[in-house]
Parts: structure tokens; sequence; C-alpha cells
């Protein structure tokens, strides 16, 4: 993910990021629904130990991992990794699963530079 998106993140919700563990190392595609996670998890007032630790790719979905959360949070964070699922994690459009040398979810144009 580019630094602008990140520190976009991180200087909005400094709770939630702590540690650079939990900084994403995803691509730009998924910064929307890590945003909307974020506000949705802020609304709901989690505790002031709650953050989050990790956030990546794994299996062509999204993955977030927190600590101190609940199981409201929990619900708002599966559903964001859900949403990656049919969502490319190039662009943000929609995409599905794709299978090459690696799991990935991608749009068709992202499909053909994907090998």
């Amino acid at each position: 993910m580019r630094e602008e998106l990140i520190n976009k993140l991180q200087n909005t919700f400094p709770k939630f990021f702590c540690n650079h563990y939990a900084l994403p190392t995803t691509s730009d595609g998924w910064f929307v629904i890590l945003w909307e996670m974020c506000n949705k998890i802020k609304a709901l007032n989690p505790s002031d130990n709650f953050e989050l630790t990790q956030i990546k790719e794994k299996f062509g979905t999204l993955r977030v991992y927190s600590y101190c959360s609940t199981d409201i949070i929990q619900d708002v964070i599966l559903d964001a990794e859900i949403k990656s699922s049919t969502t490319c994690e190039e662009c943000g459009q929609p995409g599905k699963l794709r299978n090459g040398s690696w799991l990935r979810t991608l749009c068709d144009l992202h499909k053909k530079e994907y090998k």
C-alpha cells in the first residue's frame, strides 16, 4: 500500500496502529475496505487497549488481526475480510479469486497482468 494511504490510516486512527506491524502490507485496492472497517470500529468505542496487530493478504483475501477485541468488532473485521474476496486488491474494483502462482483477488484488467 502506498505510503500516503498508510499515513492517512495511521493519522486518522492512531490508537489502532500503535505498532508498525499493524500497518497494511496489502495493495491499494483494499484501502477503502480498511478505511470503512476502522470507521466502524471507532464508532463502537473500543477499549483503550484495542489495537490492530497485523493486516496482510493471505490466500488471496485480507487478514486482520487485533488485540483486545470484542465479538462485535470481530464481526466488523470478518465483514472486511469477506469484502476483500470480491474486491480487486490492486484497484478496488469488483474482482474474484484468481489462481496463478499465488492466490489473488483481482479484476479482469489486473488478471491479465497476473501470471
